[in-house]
């Protein structure tokens, strides 16, 4: 109803347009439809502008100017994080592909521009020389052989200059067949032991150790026989395996307050410490200095070590399980202690108590001395299996039987009517630690004991460069799973003893 009233009036109005129109003058219409033009034009134009203005007010708006763009503050918060001691592995391996040389040759060539000269006699001050250890005493065998057997050999090739003087026969590779030649030794002892590091080269576990039951251990050996040949981080055919092996040890200490053991609390502890101590130690007396081929934290790492044995020194100067300061010490563990901290000394590393620790040690020698010359365990005794590892100590450390100690070696080689590789009698870890003293020893003894040991290692080496198992055994009974390790570990050292250290006599 109200749509049609309204569509009505509209058409009321319009008429009454038209006729208002249709009255006018034609001037008036003209005028008339001239304005409504106007006014069109002006409101189209109104409404273009309009929508222009719009246009431009949404693009400035929508899309801001570089004027307008916010001020961005950024501030680097430097973050204390701890060793990252893998990322090290990784960038030592790969700066010392870069700088080690890319043939033997020119490893040679750079040893040979060294000014010095290597001596056999050797002032007493300057020597020492941990050479051949004991066997370990993973457990309680009566004549403290344990897993883990005397071992000892070091070295690197590298700046004669800055050497110490006891290891400078064997970077030199002329060097080392002129004392292998002065000494007795065939011609067969170095393609031998080229054959074992060639061997243990392959047996290198991923993170850088070998074996699996006492890793710190079998690494500490495998490092002192690569060590002893002067086989460094830079040498063209084993230097990332050194590498490689310095830098498993690191990091098995690094987070154990610089204990190197997998046995916390067991007897092969100290054993296993003291290996891997001295390899660590042999390895930052040849590096030091070295640049390029410094491995990350080995400082810390040899110092750390070295602390744990000299505060684990028992009252009577020796040494027992689990370094507690109590008890009778036990030489087959404090042999090997003294390895490491002879190393110490060649290191030149400072530390509290070190000089006290070793006069104590000597002392302790004495009181293990036996009747016929000989050494015990626990106490004075004659034992072969020990004999070896008392005499060389006192020749280490200077003792007071350091010089006169005939008997001994009377005794060790009176022991057995031979020495034979593949015999019950065969001890290999006494073996490693009399064939170092008696090389110091020289003359007959020396003769003698080379002319029975080394036709029995060459001639049981196995083609892989391996050593099979003895005739006793007891390779097996120490070592464990990891007893191909240790005894071609050993073995190794022993034909090392040529050129490794140059003689030492107290």
């Amino acid at each position: 109803m109200v749509k049609d009233q309204f569509r009505a009036l509209v058409s009321l109005g319009k008429d009454y347009l038209a006729r208002q129109v249709k009255s006018l003058g034609q001037d008036a219409k003209t005028r008339w439809y001239a304005l409504q033009r106007k006014t069109r034009t002006a409101i189209l134009a109104a409404l273009g502008f309009h929508v222009a203005l719009l246009i431009v007010f949404a693009i400035v708006t929508a899309i801001p100017g570089t004027r307008d763009a916010p001020t961005i503050v950024a501030r680097v918060v430097p973050v204390e994080r701890p060793p990252d001691l893998a990322m090290k592995k990784i960038s030592a391996i790969k700066q010392l592909k870069e700088v080690r040389p890319t043939s033997a040759a020119a490893s040679v060539s750079r040893m040979l521009r060294s000014t010095s000269t290597a001596k056999i006699a050797m002032p007493e001050a300057k020597i020492d020389h941990k050479t051949n250890l004991m066997g370990l005493g993973m457990s309680d065998l009566g004549d403290g052989a344990g897993f883990g057997a005397g071992a000892g050999g070091g070295g690197g090739a590298m700046g004669m200059s800055k050497q110490p003087v006891a290891f400078k026969g064997r970077c030199v590779p002329g060097q080392r067949s002129r004392l292998l030649f002065q000494h007795g030794g065939s011609p067969k002892v170095e393609p031998a032991v080229m054959n074992a590091l060639r061997y243990l080269k392959t047996q290198q576990n991923s993170d850088g150790t070998w074996g699996r039951d006492y890793p710190a251990a079998m690494t500490g050996l495998a490092l002192l026989s690569f060590l002893g040949h002067c086989e460094t981080p830079s040498s063209p055919e084993f230097g990332e395996t050194v590498a490689r092996g310095l830098l498993g040890l690191i990091e098995m200490g690094q987070g154990n307050d610089w204990h190197f053991t997998t046995h916390v609390g067991e007897n092969p502890q100290p054993y296993e410490h003291a290996i891997a101590t001295y390899a660590l130690g042999e390895a930052k007396a040849l590096l030091t200095g070295r640049g390029p081929e410094e491995i990350p934290y080995l400082g810390d790492a040899f110092f750390g070590g070295i602390n744990v044995i000299v505060k684990g020194q028992a009252s009577d100067g020796g040494w027992v399980y689990g370094y507690e300061s109590y008890g009778a010490g036990d030489l087959s563990v404090t042999g090997w202690q003294i390895q490491a901290l002879k190393t110490a000394q060649h290191a030149g590393i400072k530390v509290e108590g070190l000089e006290s620790c070793m006069s104590r040690a000597a002392a302790f020698l004495e009181t293990r001395r036996g009747p016929k010359g000989g050494f015990g365990y626990r106490s004075p005794g004659d034992r072969a299996s020990l004999t070896g590892a008392g005499l060389l100590g006192l020749q280490f450390l200077g003792g007071r039987g350091a010089r006169g100690g005939g008997t001994g070696f009377d005794f060790f080689l009176k022991s057995e009517s031979s020495f034979q590789y593949d015999k019950p009698s065969c001890n290999l870890y006494g073996w490693y630690y009399f064939t170092q003293a008696a090389f110091n020893q020289g003359g007959s003894t020396w003769n003698t004991w080379n002319n029975a040991f080394a036709k029995e290692l060459l001639g049981h080496q196995a083609p892989d460069g391996s050593w099979p198992e003895e005739g006793s055994g007891l390779s097996e009974q120490h070592a464990k799973g990891d007893a191909i390790y240790f005894r071609t570990c050993l073995s190794t050292l022993m034909l090392e003893v040529y050129y490794r250290y140059l003689p030492v006599t107290g």
